[in-house]
């Protein structure tokens, strides 16, 4: 709870991106250290109808954090996670934002969502093996500065109408 007796959560928004927030997107990108897009990667990105870029940002407009993927409109029913980082001060805000984009997975009907995670980055594995996603391949010399492998983790979804 905040001082004036509210929770914390209430003053978080999580809201589709749209191409004023491009700005911030890069910079989040870069202060946590995410594979660089460039403006116009996140400019294209947006006018694809089955990207889902959200943003989740304080009452004051602030963005701490955002999620990038791709939800697909039809068959085959399986969703991609490209990028989602957050703050260092609001890592707890990556949990609502997966948790908005795999709600939207579900009801779109999606039945695997898949993601690459650098094989480093244990905290990442961590987080999302809690969500259910499991380790399903390597892909070798996926990232670059520096070069490293990536961990292919996939989520079968159980869904609303299942």
């Amino acid at each position: 709870m905040t001082t004036d007796g509210s929770h914390d959560e209430d003053l978080y928004q999580v809201r589709a991106a749209d191409p004023s927030h491009i700005s911030a997107l890069i910079k989040i990108g870069d202060e946590t250290g995410l594979s660089p897009w460039s403006a116009q990667n996140y400019l294209d990105e947006m006018k694809r109808e089955d990207s889902v870029i959200l943003k989740i940002s304080d009452d004051q407009n602030q963005m701490s954090g955002f999620i990038c993927g791709r939800i697909p409109l039809s068959e085959p029913r399986e969703a991609e996670i490209f990028n989602i980082a957050v703050r260092p001060a609001f890592r707890g805000k990556g949990q609502r934002l997966l948790s908005e984009f795999l709600d939207m997975c579900r009801h779109r009907g999606v039945r695997k969502i898949w993601l690459e995670v650098r094989a480093s980055n244990k905290k990442a594995h961590i987080f999302y093996a809690r969500n259910g996603f499991v380790p399903s391949g390597i892909r070798k010399n996926f990232y670059s500065h520096p070069v490293e492998d990536a961990v292919l983790m996939c989520l079968t979804v159980e869904n609303e109408s299942a």
